[in-house]
Parts: structure tokens; sequence; C-alpha cells
């Protein structure tokens, strides 16, 4: 009987228990579904989420970045212009030769005639030009029709960049050769091909050696991770970002194809910093450390820019080259292991040495200033950098072989003038402005000794005291009576005035102005006093035209800054920019017509035209003004304080003007281009310099290197029919007399020459 009562115990114990274990399964499955519920949610909230992210972080990327180019290069029928000069033109700006490209700009020459082929708002143009036996254009086609005139696209010199300061240039797949791809591949993720988006296999081998080596040795993330790691989140390191980085990743895979998704990555990839600007994408690496377009990358400069990827700044080839050598080497033979080059590619590879551009290169052909000085006026039209205007060409003013001169001058000019201050001469700073007088287009900046080092622009942004170069504006307010019906004295560059001590009284103060050395002549003309720029006999003549007059001019003349109407204005103590500065000068040399200076020619949006910058002339100075300016200031090179001009081997018809305060100051100009440049100390300390010795020297490399290229026509200033010639006494400043034996040829305007003869010298042959 107690055998039957534990058996009914047993029996009740196990019904309880399967009522329990039931409970319990039905607890574990309803917990079970609604974590599945839960984790579906969780899945479905970020999957959302994060394709938003995609979706608005590609939109927001423009399809190609916005580009700003060089001048284009213009050729007409009839232009002297010999098939050598446009092979040289042609290359300069970076079209390739010997072959036709679906893509981009190319060139095909045979004999005296070329093919070439462009893009043009997004399609191709191919352009005939034939030459004759004397080196003159004589045919022009552009895609089949005869015209006159055509232009041929400049060099791409950067994007427009945003506050991070990158510099990029957009490829394809296909335009990246198969040898950065394999190097890629092998570097970074030898599986990219065949994974998902993450690769476990990779991870966990990854994590492995990290766990033998005690470090961080190999990292376990895919390109396609990479990529959403830099183009969609930001640089945090946590186990939740780097899982939702796995989690984009696998979207991203599952929306681009593979050719789509390293495109993406070689275009979005951070590969180092040159000067001042993060350069991103393989595109504009190729450029930056090799000066070469993507596809013409050897198999050694390939591996060099995978290798790179890494630690980008660690592997500069710039900054470090052993160190991007041995990572070369070390991608090189990763290459051989993977099966992607034979040993005998890899030991060619391995004995070639790349020549990387020196950072400094982008000083010169980038032309850094002058972008962030077009950026700034592009600022001002509204608009046109709104987010709806992204993708744009920008079409500049600047002249890429112009803009390597200037650069070669200044760094010539500042190592010579380094070597008179041993102490702080590497301290020393130049900015360096050409420009077509003829239409305002500023042809090359410089605007300092090194973009990278410091991004302050010297011939737009520094105000400095101009000093003598401010004089020919006294002048030409002088000369401005002649022409104009005032009660005022008619003033000549032959008349005479006192070069002496002297003291002005003004506003109850006195001023005692010194000549440079304190060395006085006595009685001599304007032309002398500016030609030998003399400082006492140029506040006297501003006070006889008038202070007020003088600020007044100079204001016609374009120079906005204030100006104060002191005697002090006549010898510059104000401030000014190098721009002011050449903007004034550019009138004397366009005859007196004052055209606004400017970067940007025009701005395109898929070919077509958004905003053109065509500035209308303003005649602001009588022409025969300006030519009495013209040739006063040709005396400066002649005999004056710039006359080291003729002795350094430049002897084209020019006119000019130094200055020296305590910096040092050149201007000079022909009718179809004028230089302005500044040499000194960015704390203004003294320079102890003359412009003479500093800033001419610069003037002249630069001319004469300008000249060589075909910059200059070598034709003199146009003399107006109603300014005549006359034969004067040099020490009356009269009519020069049968008897006068030290004449000169002296110009005037009509009805403003003497009329009274010399009779001093014809006494004493009578005597």
């Amino acid at each position: 009987m107690a055998r039957a009562k534990k058996k009914k115990s047993r029996k009740k114990t196990s019904r309880k228990r399967a009522r329990g274990g039931g409970l319990r399964r039905k607890i574990v499955g309803f917990l079970l579904l609604v974590g599945l519920f839960f984790a579906a949610g969780v899945f479905y909230f970020y999957y959302t989420e994060f394709s938003r992210l995609i979706d608005e972080r590609l939109a927001e990327r423009p399809a190609q970045a916005s580009a700003i180019y060089s001048r284009p290069l213009e050729i007409r029928r009839g232009q002297d212009l010999t098939p050598d000069d446009l092979a040289r033109k042609l290359s300069f700006l970076g079209y390739k030769s010997g072959a036709e490209l679906e893509q981009g700009e190319w060139y095909l020459r045979r004999e005296n005639r070329f093919l070439v082929g462009q893009q043009v708002g997004g399609r191709p143009q191919r352009i005939a030009i034939g030459f004759n036996q004397a080196g003159r254009v004589v045919a022009l086609q552009s895609d089949g029709q005869v015209v006159d005139r055509l232009l041929l696209k400049g060099q791409f010199l950067s994007n427009l960049f945003g506050s991070a300061r990158e510099k990029r240039r957009r490829v394809g797949y296909q335009e990246l050769p198969v040898s950065l791809v394999d190097a890629v591949l092998a570097a970074e993720d030898r599986d990219f091909f065949h994974h998902w988006g993450i690769d476990l296999p990779g991870i966990l081998r990854a994590a492995w050696v990290n766990l033998m080596r005690r470090e961080v040795a190999q990292g376990g993330s895919t390109l396609t991770q990479q990529f959403v790691k830099n183009f969609f989140l930001t640089p945090e390191r946590s186990i939740r970002r780097k899982l939702e980085e796995m989690f984009m990743a696998v979207l991203v895979e599952n929306r681009f194809s593979k050719r789509q998704i390293f495109e993406m990555y070689a275009n979005e990839i951070y590969l180092g910093q040159v000067g001042s600007f993060g350069v991103q994408g393989f595109g504009q690496a190729a450029v930056a450390y090799f000066g070469k377009d993507v596809k013409e990358l050897s198999l050694a400069e390939s591996a060099l820019l995978a290798g790179i990827i890494q630690a980008p700044n660690r592997y500069s080839p710039q900054r470090h080259p052993e160190r991007a050598i041995e990572r070369r080497d070390h991608v090189l033979r990763l290459m051989l292991d993977n099966g992607l080059i034979r040993p005998e590619q890899m030991e060619q590879a391995l004995k070639s040495r790349p020549q990387v551009r020196p950072a400094a290169h982008q000083d010169s052909s980038d032309a850094p200033y002058f972008v962030d000085f077009l950026r700034s006026q592009l600022e001002e039209r509204s608009g046109l950098l709104s987010g709806r205007y992204q993708s744009l060409e920008v079409y500049s003013t600047l002249d890429p072989e112009l803009q390597i001169a200037a650069y070669q001058a200044v760094q010539r000019g500042l190592e010579t003038a380094a070597k008179a201050r041993p102490g702080d001469g590497d301290e020393l700073q130049a900015a360096l402005l050409a420009l077509d007088p003829r239409n305002g287009d500023i042809l090359a900046m410089i605007g300092g000794r090194s973009y990278g080092a410091s991004q302050f622009n010297r011939a737009s942004q520094a105000l400095r005291q101009p000093g003598s170069t401010f004089k020919p504006f006294v002048y030409a307010a002088a000369l401005r009576t002649a022409v104009e019906s005032s009660p005022q004295e008619v003033f000549t560059l032959a008349r005479m005035l006192p070069d002496e001590p002297y003291t002005f009284v003004f506003d109850g103060k006195t001023y005692s102005p010194r000549n440079y050395g304190n060395h006085y002549r006595g009685q001599v003309s304007l032309r002398n006093a500016l030609a030998l720029s003399l400082n006492v006999p140029t506040v006297r003549l501003a006070e006889q035209v008038g202070f007020g007059e003088v600020a007044e001019s100079a204001r016609r003349l374009g120079i906005e800054r204030p100006l104060e109407a002191y005697p002090s204005i006549a010898l510059g103590t104000f401030e000014l920019t190098l721009l002011d500065l050449a903007q004034g000068y550019a009138v004397f040399a366009n005859q007196g017509r004052l055209v606004a200076m400017r970067s940007i020619r025009r701005v395109e949006r898929d070919g077509a035209p958004l905003d053109s910058a065509e500035a209308q002339p303003r005649q602001v100075l009588d022409p025969q003004v300006a030519f009495l300016i013209n040739s006063a200031l040709g005396s400066v090179l002649s005999y004056g304080t710039g006359k080291s001009v003729r002795r350094r081997g430049f002897d084209l018809p020019a006119a000019g003007k130094t200055g020296s305060t305590d910096d040092a100051w050149f201007v000079g100009y022909t009718p179809d281009l004028l230089c302005a440049v500044w040499v000194g100390f960015d704390d203004s300390r003294p320079l102890e310099m003359s412009g003479t010795r500093a800033a001419l020297p610069i003037w002249t490399d630069f001319m004469k290197q300008a000249r060589r290229l075909g910059h200059l026509s070598g034709q003199g200033f146009p003399r107006p029919p109603s300014v005549v010639a006359l034969e004067i006494d040099r020490q009356t400043g009269r009519r020069a007399s049968a008897q006068c034996r030290d004449t000169y040829t002296e110009y005037f305007i009509a009805g403003s020459e003497p009329l009274r003869l010399c009779l001093q010298h014809s006494l004493e042959v009578a005597r």
C-alpha cells in the first residue's frame, strides 16, 4: 500500500513538473518572440535611418566637384604662332599628345597641322589648326566648321574647397590603372571583390595577429568599411560605432556594384597633406605627388600611393621619402604574394625611385593665393556658391606660364635679398601681382614666400605705405592742368622746381621732408624730379596743385582707400595694398582708361554660362596726360632710380617706379603687361634695402621670362596726335635756341609748350 502511495505521489509531481515546464516554455517562447520583434524593430530602425543617411549624404555630393581652370588659350587666324610653340603650350596645359581620348584633352600633330580634342559642356569638341611655313595660323575649324577664333580649355588649377581645405580630382573606375587597383587590393583588402561588405575571416585573422603581437598590427576593415567610415561617419572609436560601420557597409554593398564602391573609395580616401591642403582621392594624389594624370601612374608609383593609405602623413613621399619607399616595397611584395605581379615586374619596380614633386611646387603651378582670392570674388557674387550651384566650371584669368615665372622670380629674388640680411633673411616675404592693363585680367599672383607656411595674401591683404611709388599720382594731378580749364597755372614736364631743404607749414604744423641721402640739385624739371625720385620738389608740387586735388586725382584713378590731404600724401605715407597700387598704375598703362581688376572670366554649369565678368573701361585720365606720365616713368628706367633694369638686360619700351619705405617696392609696365612687386617683413620691421635693390630685380627677372614666353609685344606707348615734341634747354626748361648746348626732347600737350626761347646761352655767346 505504501508502494502505491509513493507511485501516486510521483505521478502528481510529474504532472506538476509538466505543467510548470510548459509554462516556462511558453514564457521563453513569448520572450523570444518579443526579442525577435524588438530585434526586427531595431533592425528596421537602423536600416531606415542608415538608408536615409546614405541617401542624404550622397545627394549632397556633386557628381563632379566645382573646378577652377586657368585662362583659355586663344587661337586666331593670322596669329603668329609656330607649331612647336603650340605643342609646348598644349602640353603645359595638360593636353595629352599622340592619342584620341574619349574623355579629357588631347592633341595629334602632323607636321604643320594639329588635331585637338577637348570637352566643352560635357560634350566632345574636335578642333583642326593649320600653319603655313612662316609660323602663322592659316586655318581653324571647330567640329568641321570654319572659324576665325577659338578657345582651348585652360589648365586645371583646383577645386572650389570648403573649410576643410581639400583638393580633389574625381576620376572614374575606368580611369584607374590596373596596377593601382591591384596595389590597393593587396595593401588594404585582397578579398574586396568576393566579400559582401564585411570580411569575418579577415576580422578574426587581424584580431589573432594583434593579440599575438600585443599591438594593433593589422586592421580587419574592408574597403567598403573604410569608405563608410570616411564618407558617412565620424572618426569616433567605439564598439557601437564599429557595429554601425559594419551594418552600413552591408547596406552599401547591396545598393552599389563593386566597381562603383571602389570608385567612390578612390575619390574619397585621404592621402596626406601638401602644404595647407588635404589631398583627397587618387586623382589629386597623382598630380600632387608626381605631376601626372592618374592614368599614367607606373607600377612603382601605384604601389607608393597604395602604401600611403595606412598612415598618409607618416608615409608622405614629400616629408618622409625613405619611409614611403619602404612601405611601397612592402606593398610590391604583397602584390607578388597574391599573384598580382610577376617577379621581374617587382624587381624592376623595387629599383625605381619615383620623382616626387616638392611640396613648394603648389605655390608655382597650383596658384593657391590666386585661388583663395578668386573664391573671395565668387563669394561676393550672390548665389554662385549656393547649394544649387555646387558643381561649377570657373574659368579664371590666370596665365599658368606667367604664374610659374612669377614664383621663380620671387624665390630667386628672396634668396638674393636674404644674403644682405644674414640674421633674419629667411623671414623676408615678397608679393607679386601681374595683370593685363588693357582688360584688368590678373595673370599671376604670389602672396608670399610659401603658401604652406602662411596663407596670408600679401598682394591683396597687406596694408603698407607705398612711399615713392605713389609719386606718379602727384605728377598726374599736376599735368592735368594742361587739359582742364582751371584758374591754376599749367604744369609741364619741363617746368622747373627748386630742389633744396624746405619746411612746409600746414594746419598749424610744420613738415620738413628730406631727399634720400640728403642730396639736393638746385633747380630740377618735373621729369627729373620724378625720374630721380626727389622728395622735396614732389611735396612742393603737391602743395602748388593742392593736397586735396592730389587725393581726389588718385581716387579717380582707382585708389579707393581713404587718403588724407596732408603734405605727406605726396610721399605715400598712408597705407595701400599691392593690388590697390597696381590698379592705379594700370590706368597709365591703358592710356587713361580704368578697368576693374578681375580674376574670373566666366562661370559655367553643364556648359551653360551663369556669369561673365566683362568689365567696361572708363576714361578717367586724359590719354595725353597718361602718355606724359609713361614718358616720365620711362626716364626712371633710362637714367633714374630704376636704371639697373636696363643693366640687367631688359630693353623693351617700359615705364616704372621704385619705392623705399620700411619696405621695398617696384611697379613697372609695358602696354600689355603690368607687374607690381613688394618685399618686406610681416612685422613691419625696417628692411633697410631700397626698392632698387630688393624689388626691382624680381620685376626684371619676371619681365624677362614673360618676354621669352612670348607675352610681350615689344611695342611702345602710343603718342596721341595732340602731344608735340620740342627741344628744351636742360638748365632753364625753356625752348632751346640755336646756341643752347645741353638740350633734350620733351613732350607737351599742344597749347602748353613754352613759347619763350632760352636767352641765357644766346647772351653768353654774344659776350
